[in-house]
């Protein structure tokens, strides 16, 4: 089973339009700066756009999401499948801030970026166990207890799903970062509304690429961890894919960290970020998204 290596298409270099800038302290010392890596602000900024239904994550309805946007389903049809799962498609508000809103509002835009920010989000999530476990007799005997088995189709199609959207997250991330690189000067929560902003622009991209990026069905797979708070696997071609909720996402090509520790791309990529503590009250020029 084979992955081929995909190299960056130059697509990526073009949108990206500069490269990584390097943490330079000396400049940004004379000018009240802290640097600090892009990587964890960008991953905060678009875990916020991740959609929530009455603040919770409902995986059908993200489907329903990405369906929509993705122009896979009408909005009658979308309807149809809410009053299978009990809700009232006339009785969901149209203009709320909630992503209840995207079912019912055929804001396409919208509903793109909540459905490429449920992917990248759920690219840095590790696997529960239970869905890739199925049921299976420990002998032949019918009163037998069952045993807990690795489905491996299963467990394939997911950890495929999780190359992709690392893949892709690493591709537009970098995008992101490079462009917010060469805005120096900014504070925090200007950044992230920058980083918010160029992720909605990007989103149709993300889509795009994470499918284009999704390993051949034939791939085969070693799995070092898997449990509630890890996931490490490995494949047949040099891809190495390392996650854990207190460490977060560390994926390796070919020996070459891909992402994780603020790299991306195999670049550090740093901003200069405005120390708090310095701030003048003439308020900072920013472009909006």
């Amino acid at each position: 089973m084979n992955i081929k290596h995909l190299a960056l298409p130059a697509v990526i270099l073009v949108l990206a339009g500069c490269g990584p800038q390097g943490v330079s302290t000396s400049p940004a010392a004379t000018r009240g700066w802290v640097s600090v890596p892009a990587l964890p602000l960008i991953q905060d900024a678009v875990r916020d756009l991740s959609p929530t239904f009455n603040g919770k994550r409902i995986p059908v309805l993200i489907s329903q999401l990405c369906a929509l946007g993705a122009g896979q389903v009408s909005q009658q049809q979308a309807d149809a499948k809410l009053t299978q799962l009990g809700i009232d498609a006339k009785a969901l508000s149209r203009d709320g801030k909630d992503a209840i809103a995207l079912l019912v509002n055929g804001d396409r835009a919208g509903q793109l970026t909540a459905c490429a920010a449920a992917q990248a989000t759920a690219g840095l999530t590790p696997l529960n166990p239970g869905d890739v476990m199925r049921s299976q007799p420990a002998s032949a005997d019918k009163n037998a207890k069952a045993e807990q088995v690795v489905d491996q189709a299963v467990l394939g199609r997911l950890l495929s799903q999780k190359v992709g959207q690392a893949r892709a997250n690493a591709d537009i991330f970098a995008i992101i970062a490079a462009r917010l690189s060469a805005t120096p000067g900014l504070t925090e929560e200007q950044y992230r509304s920058q980083a918010q902003g160029m992720f909605r622009e990007l989103a149709p991209d993300y889509l795009r690429r994470m499918n284009q990026l999704l390993p051949p069905e034939d791939t085969r797979y070693t799995l070092l961890k898997l449990d509630y708070s890890q996931l490490a696997f490995t494949t047949d071609t040099g891809l190495r894919y390392e996650l854990s909720t207190s460490d977060g996402l560390m994926l390796m090509n070919n020996g070459q960290l891909w992402y994780g520790k603020g790299q991306l791309l195999g670049a550090d990529y740093g901003l200069h970020m405005v120390d708090l503590a310095k701030i003048s009250k003439s308020p900072l020029a920013v472009k909006k998204y």
